[in-house]
């Protein structure tokens, strides 16, 4: 979720998450890895600062409120003229 990239979190997520969300910030596992990228996570807190920072980055990037209040813009705009 954008709300754990905007928090400096690293994300562990499963295989039907939204990919885009996750690159360096974070690991896609399969259910069987999930707990074991959990403890490795917890024993390199370096690694786990290093994701949560490149979310954060990420996040400041895409999900900034002025992009997200022109698409929206042009999705009423759209609307708007009948398009």
């Amino acid at each position: 979720r954008p709300s754990a990239l905007y928090s400096s979190t690293p994300g562990i997520s499963a295989l039907h998450c939204r990919r885009e969300l996750i690159g360096d910030n974070g690991i896609i596992a399969e259910q069987a890895q999930f707990i074991a990228e959990m403890i490795r996570l917890g024993n390199n807190p370096d690694l786990g600062r290093e994701m949560g920072r490149l979310g954060r980055e990420k996040a400041v990037q895409v999900f900034r409120w002025e992009k997200t209040a022109e698409a929206y813009q042009g999705i009423y705009s759209r609307i708007i003229s009948g398009e």
